[in-house]
């Protein structure tokens, strides 16, 4: 009886290893991250190299559920690779936003000195399977 019991679980255990991770909650992280980016860009814009705010404003589109949705199916089979470069890209977006928002008298020069680290740091996330980075990309209208 023990041993049914103990097969049972590790039965069990195994299965949830097995189980893929669910993306909703990164991805919803990763939704509010870009459009606090998009805010904290157009806090500065003629740093941005936008003529007004409302030049800046009308350069992005607000992210939501559509293009969540989205990048949900462009990384359908490939969460563990998604949730890896999600969870980098959303500490990499986290510490630009961060550091435009220090940029108090909007520099140009600070703005770059931000955007450059963040391109650096984006970089260095896992890289999803091109196709898949493709598809992820096609979601966010930039």
């Amino acid at each position: 009886m023990r041993s049914r019991s103990l097969s049972a679980l590790l039965l069990t255990l195994t299965a949830l290893s097995c189980q893929r991770p669910d993306l909703s909650g990164v991805l919803l992280d990763h939704e509010d991250m870009l459009n606090d980016r998009y805010g904290a860009v157009c806090e500065c814009p003629t740093a941005a190299g936008f003529a007004s705010l409302a030049d800046c404003d009308d350069a992005f589109v607000s992210i939501g559920e559509e293009h969540t949705d989205c990048m949900a199916d462009a990384l359908a089979g490939h969460e563990t690779e998604g949730q890896e470069y999600l969870e980098c890209a959303n500490s990499s977006l986290m510490n630009y936003i961060q550091c435009l928002d220090a940029n108090d008298n909007c520099e140009e020069s600070k703005y770059q000195s931000c955007t450059d680290t963040y391109e650096s740091a984006i970089s260095t996330c896992s890289s999803l399977p091109a196709d898949v980075k493709v598809a992820f990309d096609a979601c966010i209208p930039y």
